[in-house]
């Protein structure tokens, strides 16, 4: 609510404004058709300047600066207008959304927030015509958008994207000389009065292209890529649609310029862990059924790539890329992508596998609470028509408490790993969208329990917001981290400290001999790639080392002493698990939940406490309850029952209440196992997108790409379990009954 107030204080004051000052009372904003705004003039000389918007999301006001010059606020995009000549001459783009511009002197404070947050985190940044661009990163997904889209107004016209039908993009068609003519005139012109849109500046080169001017277009496209901005959106989707178009030179210097930006904005590719903001990002160019040359797919999986190399669902992409280079004969770049992939799987900052123990940790909880209840029809049918717990053993007894308290914990299990879970689905997307400097992401990095590995992640997002006294004193409480000395160094650098950097550098290496950052910055002679990118784009800066897959895990997860005084809490545990799921999975996103899950919530106590209840009223019986001796033996036919009930014969001991639990649970495993094609496609999906793959599925889909489940023995394990224990229990069973002894 609060950047709702702000911006429509913010439209109040650009409409006084336009009321109270003639000098510049004849701009205005007009809406010529959906998703066009355009600042127009009707003074002595009239103007007009379109920008591409996307209506419901966003409110775009102007506001005054002097009597010939006023600022056009559009989302997280501030530009400032000359409004006597029609011109834009300055143009700045953040990372939140616009609430208030004032002028101090020479420059102006802009203040920006969150405001898709109930408590919106704002930031004031000082600008001027004479200072640097504000540091940029992907923080809000929709300003973005707007942000890198602003530019497309001729891109339907011009055929640099074009639609078939139910959205399918088509390849471009280059226009007639005379229409290209004539819509040039159009295009130029918008150049002319907003020469910091680049896509514009790309859609009169290409139509310069279709008129057959071909030196003048690549001039003109090339001059608009060394333009200096701070927004590696645009440029990104340009290389996306320039690709789509076959102008494959030109969208490789576009992806090339893109990736500079990326990196120069203090981002990092190997930090795009989130699969949203890399389909944000744009750039998907090509899908493994699209016919090509085996050096135009080498080339476009580099540039890939090099744009999230560790992207949510990468590791099965690389691999799949490295079944098609090895099919198609090319075994040195399907051994490159092998290794890809499995670099992707240690240092992809996306954390999975707690949804994974999630669901596991719930079905054993399930598994065990039936076992437990079929372990006493089995013991009750063993003892009929006595049915008394006082005619059970000692070993009967046993079993059944091993059950009940593996039933127990599995369920604190299952809430320590769903809450950790939903706090991974509920986190900011600025987490995995290349940089750590967000506000918000700071904000939920304080929040994680204090370990090693979340101090190192905040001396990260410290160091990358300029906060270098607070990134120090972490990275020196670090002293066992090749990675916090590596950075420690970058940090000493940048401040002029030379000798304190090289040290640290050394120290670095004295843990990892093998980190190329820090040989890097040392100047020793290395081949890492990234280290080799690093040295193209940046080479007068020192390079950070990024965290791990396994560093992002543990300081997600927390301390241990936190994980199992969580399992220790049980059906407490699950139950706040519920919650946080209700909250992560529906009402963030406004959707009603499940009604099992709401009954679950809103019952929470008496069935926690009512379980808890139970559980020790059994246990308390298992133990006060004499033992009476047994003078009648069992039906001949009970060895069939305990044949199918494995685990419940005698000769498994105090062992036997485990044993059907792990036997139930592997029957478990096996139904949600080949039932769960839908997790299957899901990720199947997720790993197409980090590879490029198309939105439009076919079924070709499923021939095309791996299930995301282990293969080979691993994958069978449930069979493998269930085979074994029935084996194991058969000959106990079988061995049993034949000696005509008590099975």
């Amino acid at each position: 609510m609060r950047g709702f107030f702000s911006r429509l204080a913010l439209t109040t004051a650009g409409a006084l404004f336009l009321l109270a000052a003639p000098a510049v009372a004849e701009v205005r904003l007009t809406r010529p058709a959906p998703g066009r705004i355009e600042v127009v003039s009707d003074g002595v000389s009239p103007w007009r300047i379109p920008f591409s918007t996307y209506d419901r999301l966003t409110t775009p006001t102007l506001v005054s600066l002097s009597a010939d010059r006023v600022f056009f606020v559009h989302g997280s995009v501030l530009h400032l207008i000359d409004s006597k000549n029609g011109v834009v001459i300055r143009r700045w783009i953040f990372p939140d959304g616009i609430d208030t511009v004032r002028a101090e002197g020479s420059v102006f404070r802009v203040q920006t927030s969150r405001t898709d947050s109930e408590q919106p985190l704002t930031r004031t940044t000082t600008i001027g015509l004479d200072l640097p661009a504000p540091a940029y990163w992907m923080d809000n997904l929709l300003l973005y958008r707007i942000a890198s889209f602003e530019g497309s107004i001729f891109d339907r016209e011009s055929h640099l994207e074009r639609y078939v039908g139910d959205n399918a993009r088509t390849r471009r068609a280059p226009l007639a000389r005379q229409d290209a003519e004539r819509l040039l005139v159009d295009v130029k012109e918008a150049v002319r009065r907003n020469p910091f849109q680049v896509r514009l500046a790309v859609v009169e080169a290409l139509l310069l292209k279709d008129i057959g001017r071909q030196e003048q277009a690549d001039a003109v496209f090339r001059s608009a890529m060394v333009r200096t901005t701070n927004q590696y959106g645009e440029l990104f989707w340009i290389a996306h649609y320039l690709e789509e178009a076959e102008e494959s030179e030109w969208a490789g210097i576009a992806s090339d310029r893109a990736v500079q930006t990326f990196l120069e904005q203090g981002s990092d590719p190997r930090l795009v862990s989130l699969v949203l903001p890399k389909l944000l990002m744009g750039y998907l160019p090509y899908d493994l059924r699209v016919e090509t040359t085996a050096d135009r797919r080498s080339e476009m999986s580099e540039r890939l790539y090099r744009m999230a190399p560790y992207v949510q669902g990468s590791s099965a992409a690389w691999s799949a890329l490295a079944e098609f280079f090895e099919e198609s004969g090319n075994l040195q770049q399907a051994s490159l992508w092998r290794t890809r992939a499995a670099e992707s799987a240690k240092q992809s900052g996306y954390v999975w596998e707690f949804g994974n123990y999630a669901a596991r940790t719930m079905r054993l909880a399930v598994a065990f609470l039936l076992a437990a209840i079929l372990f006493c029809v089995v013991l009750q049918r063993r003892y009929a028509p006595r049915s008394s717990v006082a005619f059970w053993d000692r070993r009967d007894r046993l079993a059944l408490v091993f059950l009940l308290l593996t039933f127990w914990l599995s369920l604190g299990a299952f809430g320590a790993m769903g809450e950790t879970a939903a706090l991974i689905d509920s986190m900011p997307v600025s987490v995995g969208a290349g940089s750590l400097r967000a506000p918000v992401t700071r904000a939920f990095l304080e929040n994680l329990a204090e370990t090693p590995e979340r101090n190192f992640l905040l001396a990260l997002s410290l160091q990358q917001q300029g906060e270098l006294e607070g990134a120090e004193s972490l990275y020196r409480s670090l002293p066992k981290s090749a990675e916090a000395w590596n950075n420690l160094g970058v940090l000493q650098a940048a401040q002029g400290r030379v000798h304190e950097s090289a040290t640290s550098f050394k120290s670095a290496l004295k843990i990892d001999s093998e980190m190329n950052e820090a040989a890097l910055n040392l100047g020793q002679p290395t081949k890492g790639y990234w280290a080799v990118v690093h040295r193209q784009y940046l080479p007068a800066q020192k390079m950070l080392a990024m965290p791990s897959h396994e560093m992002v895990y543990r300081a997600i997860r927390g301390p241990l002493s936190h994980l199992v005084s969580r399992i220790l809490m049980g059906p407490f545990s699950a139950a706040r698990a519920l919650k946080a799921i209700e909250f992560s999975y529906y009402e963030s996103f406004e959707v009603n939940s499940p009604l099992p899950l709401r009954l679950a919530i809103q019952l929470r106590n008496v069935w926690t406490w009512g379980l808890s209840l139970i559980l020790g009223a059994v246990l308390l019986a298992l133990h006060r309850v004499p033992y009476r001796e047994v003078t009648q033996p069992p039906s001949q036919w009970h060895w069939l029952l305990q044949l199918a009930a494995a685990g419940t014969s005698r000769r498994w001991k105090v062992c036997g209440g485990l044993v059907l639990g792990l036997f139930v649970y592997g029957i478990l495993e096996n139904v949600f196992h080949y039932d769960g094609y839908r997790t299957w496609f899901n990720w199947s999906y997720i790993s197409g997108k980090a590879l490029g793959l198309s939105p439009a599925l076919t079924p070709a889909f499923e021939n095309a790409w791996p299930p995301h489940t282990s293969t080979g023995l691993w994958s069978q394990s449930p069979v493998i379990l269930v085979a074994l224990i029935l084996a194991v229990n058969a000959v106990i069973v079988l061995r049993a009954s034949r000696a005509g002894t008590k099975a």
